[in-house]
C-alpha cells in the first residue's frame, strides 16, 4: 500500500505547450476522441483561467512541488 500523504507519480505524458514528457500536474482538454495535455503552469501562461485560479498561490513552483501544493489545497478544502 502506498502512503497517500505523499505525492504519487502519475502517467507520463507530454505537454503540448513546452514539449516536456513527465508526470507533473496537468489540465487535459478533451476534444472528441483526442485529449490535449498541458502542464498547469504552461496552460495558465496561455490564459487558461481554470489553471490560473488553481495555481495562483503556488509561488511559481512546478512539477512535484506543484503536485504537493495542489494536494495540500485539496486537504484544506476537505478539512474546511
Amino acid at each position: 500500500m502506498f502512503d497517500q500523504s505523499k505525492p504519487q507519480p502519475g502517467k507520463i505524458r507530454g505537454c503540448v505547450a513546452c514539449g516536456q514528457h513527465d508526470d507533473h500536474p496537468r489540465h487535459v482538454i478533451a476534444n472528441g476522441d483526442t485529449s490535449i495535455p498541458f502542464h498547469m503552469d504552461c496552460h495558465a501562461a496561455t490564459g487558461c483561467e481554470t489553471c490560473r485560479e488553481q495555481i495562483a498561490d503556488a509561488d511559481g513552483v512546478q512539477g512535484d512541488e506543484l503536485r504537493t501544493h495542489l494536494i495540500a489545497l485539496g486537504e484544506e478544502a476537505r478539512n474546511g
